[in-house]
């Protein structure tokens, strides 16, 4: 095929020749090269306006002292990406975390029980993982 091309001879179009190489199962990905992937829809709650829908998450956060954390409980707004409150304990409790909810209920925040969806997950870099 490639000394006609050079030649300027073309016995099909590509198209054809594609659909040939298919209906013959002769066409194949080569090496490492994998099919494109589809985009999923989201499944969970959909921002389209920043303030609407807030999501929140636990990061441990090492001190001077070996084996020592702080929590930080962050609230992020999922439009903007942008973080709209947070607090910092000395421990990680659930309770802490309702608390935090409640006080941002008060404030006139509905929460989201949510988490943004990403292809990795914080705890795989979370020093705190290993606990």
């Amino acid at each position: 095929m490639p000394r006609l091309a050079d030649e300027q001879r073309y016995p099909a179009s590509e198209s054809t020749i594609y659909r040939v190489l298919r209906a013959a199962d002769q066409q194949h990905r080569r090496g490492r090269s994998q099919p494109p992937r589809t985009v999923k829809a989201p499944t969970s709650h959909v921002a389209t306006a920043a303030n609407p829908v807030w999501s929140w998450d636990i990061t441990c956060l090492p001190t001077a002292v070996q084996g020592q954390y702080f929590y930080l409980y962050p609230i992020e707004d999922i439009y903007s990406h942008k973080a709209v409150g947070w607090e910092v304990y000395e421990q990680e409790s659930g309770e802490l975390g309702v608390a935090l909810l409640q006080k941002m209920y008060n404030l006139g925040v509905a929460p989201s029980h949510s988490r943004p969806r990403v292809s990795d997950d914080t705890h795989t870099r979370n020093p705190c993982s290993g606990r």
